[in-house]
């Protein structure tokens, strides 16, 4: 009888957990998001450098990787907001490359400052980071994104509002 009653205090606690979980959960509000493309891909090797000549002294030399092992898919998102339209926290599997296109966009990302994007901004979201980006109006915001994720996983996936915000 311990035993039963143990173990349907287990299955309660969980699924209240679950039941919480999905109701603290923020869904997107005015916002619209449109795969434009998908493309599936091997194994990702690529490096790409430009080293400071000497003969240009204080310039940094740049250095950008990429490296995945395995399939990959790689999306391009078209992301539209309505005035104070916002995405929800969620999280990717992979990083977001993004780029504004119209109107003014506050992203909050967690563990750090809110940024505010507008016209000709460009960010990163590294992988797995809850983040959340909202339209600040007066207009319509419009945003593409680039995205890199495991082969067959979600693009994106829901999460509560961070703890420190």
């Amino acid at each position: 009888m311990r035993l039963k009653l143990t173990w349907s205090f287990a299955l309660l606690a969980a699924l209240v957990t679950v039941y919480i979980a999905r109701t603290h959960a923020t869904p997107a509000l005015g916002f619209v998001g449109t795969t434009l493309a998908l493309g599936r891909f091997g194994d990702i090797d690529a490096s790409n450098y430009q080293l400071a000549p000497p003969l240009n002294p204080g310039v940094q030399p740049w250095l950008s990787l990429q490296k995945t092992k395995g399939q990959s898919d790689v999306y391009v998102q078209n992301n539209v907001w309505q005035p104070g339209g916002h995405t929800g926290w969620h999280t990717h599997p992979g990083e977001e490359v993004g780029y504004i296109v119209t109107g003014t966009v506050e992203m909050a990302i967690d563990g750090r400052a809110t940024l505010t994007l507008q016209a000709g901004d460009g960010f990163l979201i590294p992988p797995r980071t809850p983040h959340n980006a909202r339209d600040v109006g007066p207009g319509t915001g419009h945003m593409l994104s680039t995205y890199i994720v495991e082969a067959g996983q979600p693009l994106a996936s829901f999460t509560g509002e961070p703890d420190d915000r």
